[in-house]
């Protein structure tokens, strides 16, 4: 799929519907005090998107380590476009579990090449075209190259943004893992760190990262789980399939990631989602959104709670 001209209706277009805010509670009664109810928490909730960038097969290499393997690329225009995933809805249903839902009713929107995305809802009356485009969380480009390069990723949308190694938010990162200082053996995806678990035994190694940041320590607590940058994770996800329309769309659709939060993809998934050594890094681009029906529970504050204080994959 290449650059869109004018409004992208992504594969979760609803046509003739427009996400409608929910109203509040009412105001209790004096028979229902909040002294005589107890509190609930809300639910975490977020949106995501996560899409495969199309390689531009006409823009020169020029990115290789010192042992001649490809690299991602540095400018916007090593991209031609992208296969746009769905639009998905994570809730947390308790510290421990998780669901993950479709949400047809968002689409993914881009005017053209140079320009943002974003997850949107739109309604057409006639001619007319209203677009309404949700508050953005974060955004990131994870990349997997060949098998002896590290993972890496980017705070930005690469096919916008020129590489610049010095400002942190248009560098490459490799994916570091850095142990919770408050609860041992959870491993937080960061910047620079370490590039081994902080716990042995992880579920998630090697399906979800390579075999290569398994802890090789014997006496290191046994892994409970991982945390840290939100998109990055997701975009580890997207990359445990292999390359090819809606194939990004199964890492979360097939039930790899739910309930008790583990990571199931099985390990044959991964074969073919590697690149060969004279192939193009892949490069998947993630947005996180907050949830406008959710204000209470899909936040800065929640989000970065989610991210900093609690697991997003267990094992």
């Amino acid at each position: 799929m290449g650059w869109p001209s004018g409004i992208v209706q992504g594969k979760s277009h609803k046509s003739g519907e427009k996400l409608k805010q929910k109203s509040g509670r009412q105001p209790s009664t004096k028979a229902e005090s909040s002294s005589s109810r107890p509190t609930q928490q809300p639910s975490v909730t977020f949106l995501f998107v996560v899409n495969e960038l199309i390689p531009n097969q006409q823009y020169p290499r020029a990115n290789f380590d010192q042992w001649g393997s490809r690299l991602p690329p540095g400018h916007p225009d090593a991209y031609i476009g992208e296969e746009s995933s769905l639009v998905f809805k994570y809730t947390s249903v308790t510290p421990d579990s998780c669901s993950i839902q479709r949400m047809p009713e968002y689409s993914w929107y881009r005017t053209g090449r140079d320009q943002p995305g974003s997850i949107c809802t739109w309604d057409q009356t006639g001619e007319h075209i209203s677009i309404t485009e949700y508050h953005l969380y974060k955004t990131c480009t994870v990349f997997r190259g060949w098998r002896f390069l590290p993972l890496m990723f980017m705070y930005n949308d690469a096919t916008i943004t020129e590489l610049d190694n010095s400002d942190v938010g248009t560098m490459l990162h490799a994916v570091h893992l850095r142990p919770r200082d408050s609860n041992p053996g959870v491993s937080e995806v960061v910047t620079r760190a370490s590039l081994y678990a902080a716990g042995r035994s992880a579920d998630w190694i090697p399906s979800l990262l390579p075999l290569k940041y398994a802890n090789p320590f014997a006496d290191a607590p046994h892994s409970r789980g991982l945390a840290g940058e939100l998109p990055v994770i997701l975009g580890l996800m997207g990359l445990s399939q292999p390359p090819g329309q809606g194939t990004i769309d199964d890492a979360f659709m097939r039930g790899f990631w739910r309930d008790d939060k583990k990571w199931r993809c099985p390990l044959t998934h991964n074969q073919d989602a590697i690149p060969g050594p004279d192939q193009d890094p892949r490069a998947l681009l993630v947005q996180v959104c907050f949830d406008p029906e959710n204000p209470t529970g899909s936040n800065e504050q929640t989000l970065s709670s989610l991210e900093w204080g609690q697991i997003i994959v267990a094992g």
